[in-house]
This record gives C-alpha cells, structure tokens and sequence, in this order.
C-alpha cells in the first residue's frame, strides 16, 4: 500500500490508538542531552541494590545497540488510572500502588505492544522492528518525552497534560525513518509539590530520585530482610503512590479503558496480617498474571512484618 510521509505517520498514530493506547508519539533515535545524567547518577550509588541498571548502562545509551538499524522510536502510553481506588486502604490493610492492584501491565503491553509492530508491518512490508516496555535496557520516559508525550516531572515519573501521570509506557523501534514529534515541554514549574510529599526524603534534587530513600525500592526491588537503612514504609506493602497522589497534574486523571487494570478483589481484601502468613498455596493463588510476583512471597511476607512493627510503634 501506498503512502506519503505524512499519511503513514497518521496512519499508525491511527493503528495505536485503535489497539487502546491513549497516546502515540514519535522520535529519532537520538537521545536527549538529559540521558548522560545517567552515569553520574549510578556513580552516585542512587540505583541501590538494582545492579542490573549498571550492567544495562551502555545499552541504555546507545540506541544501535539496543535495535541496530533503528531510524525511528515510537513511544506509546496507556492509561491505568481507576476511579474510586485511593491510597487510603481500610484499617488493617496495607496500601498498594495504583498500578499493581490488577493485571500485570507488562503482560498488557506486550500484547498491545506486539499486535502494534504487527499492523506497522502489514502496513509497511520490509519494515523490521523491536518492541520494549520497562524491562528492556531501554530509557522509556526519556523516550516519551522526546515523542511528546508529555515530560519527566520533578519525581521523575512521565506526567502527560491530558491524563496526568498515571500511565505505562512502551516503545516500538522500527528501522523506518518517519518525521518526529516536538518533544515534550517541561511543566513543572515552580512546583514542588512532590518533592515536599516524599515521606522518606527520597529526591536528593529535582528530577532526582535515590532509590536508597524509596519505599518503592524497598518493598519491590530489594531482596532479603531489611537492613538498617530502610526507611519507615508508612503502611505501603508494594510500591508508593505518594509523589504522583500529590501532583496537580493529576487532576486532569481520566478512568482507564482497560479492564484488566481494575482493582482485583482477592488483592484488596487481603488485610496485613493476612500478607504476613502468606503462604506458598495462597501466594499462587493471589499473585497469578499480577505485578506483585515482582516482590516475591518472601518479600511480600517481609514487607508485612515490617509494615505490623511499625504500626505499632505508631509510624503508619
């Protein structure tokens, strides 16, 4: 099929939001001048106990090396808000992030993700192309904004005008050239909202996050028990939502389309105690197609021990 440059660019801008994303956007496979704020970053110790952002670093940076022949980044982001499921969970719960309280989104973006670079070939025979979502060495908000899908806020998460921040993301590489997108503009502001929110301290600087000071980190990313350094959970068991619950850009937050981000039942209902006791059967059971696998039973269990202690030495 026959296309001028900028019909096909509409056309799989078309492809994607037919397959539910909320946003396509477009970039050349250039990174932006912020990306090489990365190894100043690692060199500071700031990535933690995530040693596989240092072993990925040169790939990360490298867009060739990531998809050789690469001529054009289309980043695509899908919105997971839910209406009516704030932070505050009922008494004797804990809190769990927005985004792990249904289907794992990896498992939804991939799907999505696959089923785009397929239409892009049938519309574009010869096209070769990748996809990747946040578990490929790929700096995938660096990339939204650079397609104009929004900018990395000062809590370092993408924050679109339209939906606020609460999005996934995902990147299709195709080694097509097709004209960019302006990038994103910066809309921060004089805001600190975010900043001033962290219970922990973690956002040494604006657009800054040290995830020694995060309770993200701590109760996702970090494997074996707790160490002197952890800091209070503050009642969360998986992930924290504090610096995105704050943003005023997150009024413009819009009801997701996808059913599989709905809260799922046998994760909320679930009070601390119940977490602490876990075990392997129940974890299974709970668990399946859910981003909370990430934590493992052992780090669930831990996170709910820590989360009863604090409780009652009056932290939550």
């Amino acid at each position: 099929m026959a296309h001028d440059a900028s019909g096909l660019k509409e056309e799989i801008r078309r492809m994607g939001r037919g397959l539910g994303f909320d946003a396509v956007g477009f970039a050349p496979p250039v990174l932006p001048a912020s990306a090489q704020n990365l190894p100043d970053w690692l060199e500071k110790g700031y990535q933690a106990g995530m040693g596989y952002m240092d072993r990925h670093k040169d790939v990360c940076l490298d867009p060739q090396a990531f998809f050789p022949g690469v001529r054009t980044v289309i980043a695509v982001a899908l919105n997971y808000f839910t209406p009516g499921d704030g932070t505050a969970p009922p008494a004797g719960h804990p809190a769990i992030s927005r985004y792990a309280r249904g289907r794992d989104y990896h498992k939804v973006l991939k799907t999505k993700l696959a089923a785009f670079l397929e239409r892009i070939r049938e519309a574009v025979p010869g096209v070769n192309g990748k996809i990747a979502v946040d578990t490929s060495p790929v700096l995938d908000k660096l990339w939204a904004q650079a397609a104009g899908l929004g900018w990395q806020g000062k809590h370092t998460n993408l924050i679109t005008r339209s939906r606020g921040s609460w999005v996934f993301l995902g990147t299709v590489w195709i080694d097509k050239e097709i004209a960019p997108d302006l990038p994103g503009t910066d809309l921060c502001g004089s805001c600190t909202a975010c900043l001033d929110a962290c219970p922990t301290a973690a956002f040494p600087a604006p657009y800054v996050l040290d995830a020694r000071r995060c309770i993200s980190y701590w109760t996702i990313e970090h494997r074996g028990e707790f160490t002197g350094d952890t800091p209070p959970l503050h009642g969360w068991l998986f992930g924290c939502d504090v610096c995105q619950d704050v943003c005023p850009w997150n009024k413009f937050q819009k009801p997701t389309a996808e059913p599989d981000f709905a809260p799922r039942a046998e994760i909320m209902d679930l009070d601390v105690d119940r977490w602490s006791e876990m075990d392997d059967e129940q974890f299974e059971r709970v668990t399946r197609g859910s981003p909370l696998r990430r934590a493992r039973k052992d780090g669930l269990r831990r996170n709910a021990h820590r989360l009863i202690r604090e409780s009652g030495e009056g932290k939550v």
